[in-house]
C-alpha cells in the first residue's frame, strides 16, 4: 500500500480499533510491442481495521475496510515517427508529422485504476500488539488481502496510423469513417481486454507490511 501511517485505541483487552493511511508514488519506464512509455504508479488509501487478539497474545486477526482507494497507475507515450508498434497481433507504424495532411505520430494514454470496489473488504492476520500492553514499543507486522474487484484498464490512441513504413495507407486513428483507423480502434480493444486479463490477478490485492509502533502512557487494558 505504500509508506502508513496510523492510530490505535484499545476498545477491550483483546480488541484494537486501527485507522491507517498510505502514501506511494514511484515512475518508471517501460517497453512492449513498439510501445516505450514512462508509467506512474499513484498509490493513496485509507484502511480501518479491528484487531482482534484471539488468544490473548501478539497473535491477531484484523478485519476491516478499505474506505478511500486512490491507487492507479498511469502511462503515456509518444511512438516515434516512423516506428513500427504492435495491436493484436498486427503491426502498423507511426505517422511521420505532415502540415498538408494533418497527419501526426501516434501518442497516447493508459490509466489502470486499483478500485473496481469501493469500499473494499480488508482481511489480514498478523503478529505483535499495535497497541502494546506492557511497554511503549512494538514491532507489528501483517499480511492479507484487500477485496478490491478487477482492476479496470482504459487505452486511448490518437494520431495517424499507418499500414506500411512507406506510409502509403495511413488514418487518422479518431476517423470511424476510415477502413484503417477501425482497424486500429478494434485491434486496441482486444489488447487491452487481454492487459486487463493479466491484471485480473489483483482483484484480491496483497497487503504486507511491517512497522514500529509507540504506545503513549501504559496501554493497559
Amino acid at each position: 500500500m505504500g509508506v502508513t501511517l496510523g492510530v490505535s485505541s484499545s476498545l477491550a483487552p483483546s480488541l484494537d480499533l486501527r485507522l491507517t493511511g498510505s502514501l506511494f508514488s514511484h515512475s518508471f519506464r517501460f517497453s512492449s510491442s513498439g510501445f516505450d512509455a514512462i508509467a506512474r504508479l499513484r498509490f493513496a488509501s485509507g484502511r480501518a481495521s479491528l484487531d482482534d487478539y484471539p488468544f490473548h497474545k501478539a497473535f491477531r486477526i484484523s478485519p476491516g475496510v478499505l474506505f478511500y482507494n486512490q491507487n492507479r497507475t498511469t502511462a503515456a507515450d509518444t511512438i516515434e515517427p516512423g516506428s513500427s508498434f504492435t495491436l493484436n497481433g498486427d503491426t502498423f507504424y507511426s505517422a511521420r508529422t505532415n502540415e498538408r495532411t494533418g497527419a501526426s505520430p501516434v501518442n497516447g494514454t493508459a490509466l489502470s485504476n486499483l478500485h473496481a470496489i469501493r469500499p473494499a473488504f480488508t482481511i489480514t492476520a498478523g503478529w505483535g500488539r499495535v497497541v502494546s500492553r506492557t511497554g511503549h514499543w512494538s514491532f507489528p507486522t501483517e499480511i492479507g488481502v484487500a477485496l478490491v474487484g478487477a482492476p479496470k484498464v482504459d487505452v486511448n490512441l490518437r494520431g495517424w496510423a499507418c499500414r506500411d513504413r512507406a506510409e502509403t495507407q495511413c488514418a487518422n486513428i479518431a476517423n470511424p469513417n476510415d477502413p484503417l483507423a477501425v482497424w486500429v480502434q478494434s485491434d486496441l480493444r482486444t489488447e487491452t481486454g487481454k492487459w486487463a486479463q493479466d491484471l485480473n490477478p489483483l482483484k484480491t490485492y496483497p497487503i504486507i507490511s511491517t512497522g514500529i509502533s509507540y504506545t503513549f502512557g501504559t496501554g493497559r487494558r
